[in-house]
């Protein structure tokens, strides 16, 4: 059976294997069909057919191989696909996070530590100035009024160190939960 494939070329089926000729079919070149004859990637065709059903096949094979997940190889090693794309993950996490800063959405574990630091010591100063300010402000006040103010002010001030502490601790507890899953970030 021949087709014919240009105005000069006919693709006989049953002629010799010919890697110009299936080359010319596929719309590929020859070299790539003569290399993957070398390397025994389409077999032994006997026939220009068989060369193209070999092709086909192995066409089928790549396509197929690329849906699949990418394992390492058994021992622990990566194989190249797999190590291109963890490097193509963490670029685009590392990216992620640049803009999240750029934007203001995150910012350095240790500034948010020290910001945190300051406004808890200078919460603190204002708590424990209250009652002072309150006896200068309102002299007239009796003395169990002003330790009834004293009462309500340390209550207060309990409560938020309370929250803040709290706050804290669930924020460790959910940034190692996701530490555990993705790896450590330096970034909140």
């Amino acid at each position: 059976m021949a087709l014919k494939i240009t105005e000069t070329h006919v693709f006989e089926l049953n002629a010799p294997p010919s890697a110009l000729d299936v080359a010319i079919l596929v719309g590929v070149t020859r070299q790539a069909i003569a290399n993957m004859l070398s390397d025994n990637r389409l077999g032994s065709p006997k026939t220009n057919g068989e060369l193209l059903l070999a092709y086909c096949a192995r066409l089928r094979e790549t396509a197929s191989n690329r849906g699949q997940v990418i394992r390492s190889d058994g021992d622990g090693d990566l194989n190249p696909q797999q190590e291109k794309a963890q490097l193509d993950r963490s670029r685009r996490e590392a990216q992620e996070i640049k803009n999240a800063v750029a934007r203001g959405e995150f910012a350095p574990i240790e500034l948010l530590t020290n910001t945190l630091a300051s406004a808890s010591v200078a919460v603190a100063d204002q708590f424990d100035q209250l009652p002072n300010m309150v006896r200068k402000s309102c002299p007239d006040m009796r003395p169990g009024e002003v330790e009834t103010v004293q009462r309500v002010i340390n209550n207060a001030r309990n409560a938020w160190v309370r929250g803040t502490a709290a706050l804290v601790s669930e924020s460790l507890d959910e940034d190692m939960g996701q530490d555990e899953g993705e790896g450590d970030d330096a970034s909140v």
